[in-house]
């Protein structure tokens, strides 16, 4: 089964090993959503839950309500980057929403063999994760302001420069604040794991390789616990 998430809707379709399709249809991308889904789902005549893969591209937290309700019941699911799908299929994102999802779905069948299947990383590397993306978010907040602020200057626009200056100043340090509240929040819940604890060490010990990288390599690998990454550590 393939699925385009998108941030208010799934295009979804479903099709068996010699790429015939079987369902097609849009939902809400939200619990109910996945209720009609399943009921759809269900009205197939061999569907299973353990002998389909549901494969998507990975959109971060929109991806949360097929995960939330589909994997506590049992399903196979498979997240992929948006770029691996695109490159291993040799072809461009399709016109539709319904086109990306039939694409999604094809991949799925021609790559099983690859497949990866998402797990509930521990509590603790969950945390982390979420207060990782809440960091981008807050730096790309802070950027902007910095970045008007510049353009400003480049311009010679020196009023609008200034009154920029005046009426961001306390929203970019308070910015900024935050930011470093979450980075310390990140710290101390990677201090309490000794597993994240040591993969971060050990990491960091390797030239070039700063905190950031270290972090998104850990939770971009589940703290080295996901297939691919069990060569790198030996496992």
């Amino acid at each position: 089964m393939g699925t385009d998430i998108g941030k208010k809707t799934n295009a979804v379709c479903v099709i068996d090993a010699l790429e015939n399709r079987k369902l097609e249809l849009t939902i809400p991308n939200s619990k109910a959503g996945m209720e009609t889904l399943l009921k759809q789902l269900e009205k197939l005549p061999d569907f299973g839950l353990e002998t389909t893969l549901f494969c998507m591209e990975y959109t971060g937290i929109y991806c949360q309500p097929i995960i939330n309700f589909f994997y506590p019941i049992g399903a196979n699911l498979w997240l992929q980057s948006a770029v691996h799908i695109k490159r291993s299929l040799g072809l461009t994102r399709g016109k539709t929403d319904k086109a990306d999802a039939r694409l999604i779905a094809k991949y799925c069948i021609r790559h099983q063999r690859d497949q990866r299947l998402f797990k509930l990383a521990d509590s603790v590397l969950a945390t982390v994760r979420q207060l990782a993306q809440q960091r981008e978010r807050l730096m790309e907040m802070a950027k902007a302001f910095t970045d008007l602020s510049q353009d400003y200057q480049a311009m010679g626009l020196l009023a609008e420069f200034k009154l920029h200056q005046q009426t961001s100043e306390v929203a970019l340090v308070g910015l900024q604040k935050q930011l470093k509240l979450v980075e310390a929040q990140i710290e101390r819940h990677i201090k309490a794991s000794p597993e994240l604890k040591s993969n971060m060490d050990l990491l960091l010990s390797i030239p070039g390789v700063g905190r950031q990288t270290a972090l998104f390599m850990l939770i971009f690998t589940s703290n080295f616990t996901a297939p691919a990454a069990r060569p790198l550590f030996g496992r």
